[in-house]
């Protein structure tokens, strides 16, 4: 496995391999991935690609040198910290971003936060 991960979108598998030989490789889609995510064999686009239970799933026959290389795109979101606050965590993809934002931008900070 190859990646800059996560300053990087893109993570690469390399099959080591001592004969062809045929496989399920399982590549994980983190719940965050909002937009497609891409999928390449041997930089050739993969379009069929069977999704299941959160994984992409590449059954074929692999042999030594093949490449699977999978595009995550990193979004922005949010998340609640906790059920009952009233804050919630800015993210880019898996990366948690800190800070706070004005009234003006239609956030509401409560007069009880500690300065």
């Amino acid at each position: 496995m190859q990646t800059e991960y996560p300053w990087s979108d893109t993570v690469e598998f390399t099959i080591k391999a001592q004969a062809k030989s045929r496989m399920k490789l399982r590549l994980c889609i983190p719940g965050w991935v909002k937009e497609p995510y891409s999928l390449q064999v041997n930089d050739q686009e993969v379009a069929d690609c069977e999704l299941q239970s959160g994984y992409a799933v590449l059954d074929r026959e692999w042999q030594d040198g093949d490449r699977a290389r999978l595009g995550l795109r990193m979004s922005f979101g949010t998340e609640a910290l906790q059920s009952n606050h009233p804050y919630k965590a800015l993210l880019y993809g898996p990366l948690v971003l800190a800070g706070l934002v004005s009234r003006a931008a239609g956030w509401s900070i409560p007069k009880s936060y500690p300065k």
